[in-house]
């Protein structure tokens, strides 16, 4: 097996952004987490669509210096 590490370009981001719930949906177990009132493995109640939750993570591209999106 070759195992693969990569820092993401914005080009990328679809792939993170369509994994991150299932990240967040299989660490709610391990943290007590539970979904907010719409249905969305967040810790507030802003987020009511997969699509918002979609936007914000463009900050992980847009700060180079200090957030570093990989994959693996």
């Amino acid at each position: 097996m070759n195992i693969k590490v990569q820092l993401t370009s914005k080009e990328e981001s679809h792939i993170i952004k369509n994994i991150y719930p299932l990240y967040l949906y299989d660490l709610s177990e391990h943290y007590v987490r539970y979904p907010n009132v719409h249905g969305i493995y967040e810790e507030s109640d802003d987020f009511k669509t997969l699509s918002d939750q979609y936007e914000v993570q463009n900050i992980w591209w847009e700060k180079p210096d200090s957030l570093y999106p990989y994959l693996i």
